[in-house]
């Protein structure tokens, strides 16, 4: 059966289209992601290439060889450009045009442009350098971007050894000089070539839907103004280490932070140095915490710290550190500096089923003895336990005079 060269030139233009309105429109809701923009374009320049090669014998051939290689070719490099754009790269304008920029400058040897085998096998040596090109820049990232960036590497490896089967063919079996006569072996490499186009569309798709649901997430789970956790996702996280199947007997500790006389901040420097505080108190607590531990913004100027692993003297260690720690804390603004303190209440579960709002109300409770002693203090749940059993409420003390 005969492969008709024409048919599958039309599908390859059609799907170009297809794809680069649909990448175009993902990177229309998400304007942050310019990998999207690149790779329409790539698209939008592969369509009118194949419209002046179906026009072949009916157009000049500048139009029909030239431009149109020419066109295929920087559609490749930006493809490239879309690649690295992809993990943030920078993008080399002279390295995009190259592919195109070196297929003019070798249509000028006649042995060259009159050979239709030649053409190919120029141009689709350039397009294997590229699709090989494109295929490293996914397999770098797949290292720490996940199994989509591998796929994509894979598709544009295959690309790139279709498009080097093709070039070595040409270059030492003679191809008819007409289109329609090319051969079915030429024109299935076309036909490969279209289902790796999809297979890439499909996967640069679900790139967009990967970002876009780690976006949403992201945005769900994080205070956007300090970039910590929210109060909803801390204690959904929270319920899960206190699951007494998670923790395995070990204990863990809640720190609760209230930054001291935040009021004054705002009304001295305003929201937008109020905001430049919240920022930096949390990059210092950051900063000091582990990866394991989990911090977030729970209200206003109030903050919860969930320590696992951490029992009654470290916790009450590791919150001295970050009360001093803050106490020294200069934060650059217009201006000048500002300096705030913390007052911090601690609570610690030693046993396994204490609920999070249990933990919560003890620790609160420790943070509310810690600012009615003075502030920038650290005070855990047992001591404030133990100070009111020691010195109890006047009237407690009166009736047990009057009873003796």
């Amino acid at each position: 059966m005969q492969l008709d060269i024409f048919t599958l030139l039309l599908i390859l233009g059609t799907g170009c289209i297809f794809l680069g309105m649909v990448l175009l429109l993902a990177w229309l809701q998400n304007r942050s992601e310019d990998g999207l923009l690149w790779w329409s374009v790539s698209l939008f320049l592969r369509t009118p290439a194949f419209a002046l090669i179906l026009l072949r014998e009916r157009i000049p051939d500048w139009l029909s060889i030239d431009v149109a290689l020419a066109l295929l070719l920087l559609g490749a490099g930006v493809s490239w450009a879309a690649a690295r754009r992809q993990s943030c790269r920078p993008v080399n304008l002279v390295a995009v045009a190259a592919p195109a920029v070196l297929w003019l400058m070798a249509g000028r040897f006649p042995e060259i442009h009159s050979s239709l085998g030649n053409r190919v096998a120029f141009v689709s040596a350039e397009l294997s350098v590229c699709a090989l090109a494109i295929a490293w820049e996914f397999r770098r990232q797949s290292r720490t971007m996940g199994r989509l960036r591998a796929a994509m590497a894979a598709v544009f490896l295959l690309s790139g050894l279709v498009h080097a089967a093709r070039a070595v063919y040409a270059a030492v079996h003679p191809i008819p000089e007409m289109l329609p006569d090319i051969g079915n072996l030429v024109a299935s490499s076309l036909y490969v070539y279209l289902l790796i186009l999809f297979a890439g569309g499909v996967i640069a798709v679900s790139f967009y839907w990967e970002q876009l649901v780690s976006s949403l997430k992201y945005e769900a789970d994080y205070d956007s103004l300090t970039n910590v956790l929210n109060r909803r996702a801390f204690e959904a996280r929270a319920e899960n280490l206190l699951r007494p199947g998670a923790r395995r007997q070990a204990p863990i500790a809640l720190l609760v932070f209230d930054l001291d006389h935040f009021k004054s901040v705002n009304d001295r420097f305003g929201h937008s140095g109020g905001d430049t505080v919240l920022c930096g108190f949390c990059a210092l607590v950051q900063g000091q915490l582990r990866n394991v531990d989990l911090f977030a913004r729970i209200g206003g100027e109030e903050f919860a710290a969930l320590l696992p692993n951490v029992g009654r003297q470290e916790s009450g260690r590791v919150a001295e550190q970050l009360r001093r720690a803050v106490a020294e804390l200069q934060i650059d603004r217009p201006g000048g500096p500002v300096s705030v303190t913390v007052s911090i209440g601690v609570a610690v579960a030693d046993t396994a089923g204490v609920r999070l709002d249990e933990l919560m109300t003890r620790a609160d409770a420790a943070l509310y003895d810690a600012k009615t002693r003075g502030r920038n203090r650290v005070r855990s749940a047992g001591q404030a336990r133990a100070d009111q059993a020691s010195f109890p409420p006047p009237g407690a003390r009166r009736a047990e005079q009057l009873a003796g």
